[in-house]
């Protein structure tokens, strides 16, 4: 899920929406920028085909904000993950997580968040209270 949000005393200007997020084939996606190492694995998502208009008017409301030099409110944006699985053997001790965000398809990627062990992420700093249940991953192309 990806949320994407401006609170600004002007009410016409203010918006909070959340976009749903598909997971997508692309072992390797154009604009990553370097290359894997054989122990990392990229998952891609993008924002869902249903909520790519939705999305595109929010950002037009974020660009016109700024254009009008009307960002006196508060912009954010985040991404959160429900659920998962996974497809193979996972060391929670050792296993991290990065993650990146590009704003245009085939566009260049940067860096959302550092490294995070992936208990961090989980929300729990003990791996052995974490069970992350197996799964065969279907992927949209």
């Amino acid at each position: 899920m990806l949320r994407m949000a401006l609170a600004s005393e002007d009410k016409n200007r203010a918006f909070d929406e959340r976009f749903v997020l598909t997971v997508i084939e692309d072992k390797e996606p154009a604009g990553f920028g370097q290359a894997l190492k054989p122990n990392e694995h990229v998952l891609s998502a993008a924002i869902a085909a249903e909520d790519r208009q939705r999305f595109r008017a929010a950002q037009a409301r974020a660009r016109a904000a700024r254009a009008e030099d009307a960002t006196e409110g508060k912009g954010s944006i985040s991404v959160s993950i429900n659920g998962g699985c996974t497809s193979g053997p996972l060391d929670l001790k050792e296993t991290t997580v990065r993650n990146y965000m590009r704003t245009q398809a085939g566009g260049r990627f940067f860096p959302l968040t550092g490294e995070m062990k992936i208990t961090e992420v989980l929300g729990n700093k003990k791996s052995s209270a974490i069970r992350i249940p197996s799964c065969e991953i279907k992927l949209s192309k």
